[in-house]
């Protein structure tokens, strides 16, 4: 079998790589934004935009996980709630003009690469994997 090789943002499965990789970089662009000083209406916007992205891709797994039966996808959707809670209190600094917006927003950023998508994502993408194999197996007999 051969070895993947993941960067921050790679799970091993092309539909997932592709919103971590848009989630990823549209945080390092409210990153910059917020250490430029932009004001409130600018970075609400700017997370906004990124909180859609983040519900939208959310619910894409959790479809699949229900769909596929997925073991571990109670433990996978706590995480999910847990990380809609980083992000609403990043919403919550920006309004309140908080002084730990930036460190906030690099530890959500650090979640995401180094919990969510290792600890969850991965065994996710590799379960997806293993019911497509099983499916294209039982459809050939």
């Amino acid at each position: 079998m051969k070895r993947r090789k993941y960067k921050g943002h790679t799970v091993g499965n092309e539909d997932m790589d592709a919103d971590h990789k848009q989630l990823l970089d549209l945080l390092e662009a409210f990153y910059t934004l917020a250490l430029d000083g932009a004001d409130e209406f600018a970075l609400m916007n700017n997370l906004q935009i990124i909180i859609e992205l983040l519900l939208t891709h959310i619910k894409y797994e959790e479809d699949i996980m229900d769909r596929i039966g997925y073991a571990r996808a109670a433990t996978h959707k706590e995480d999910h709630e847990d990380i809609i809670k980083l992000f609403l209190s990043i919403e919550k600094d920006v309004k309140t003009a908080n002084v730990n917006l930036i460190d906030d927003t690099v530890y959500l950023i650090r979640t995401l690469k180094s919990e969510h998508f290792i600890r969850h994502d991965r065994p996710f993408a590799a379960a997806i994997d293993k019911h497509r194999r099983r499916c294209a197996g039982n459809s050939q007999e």
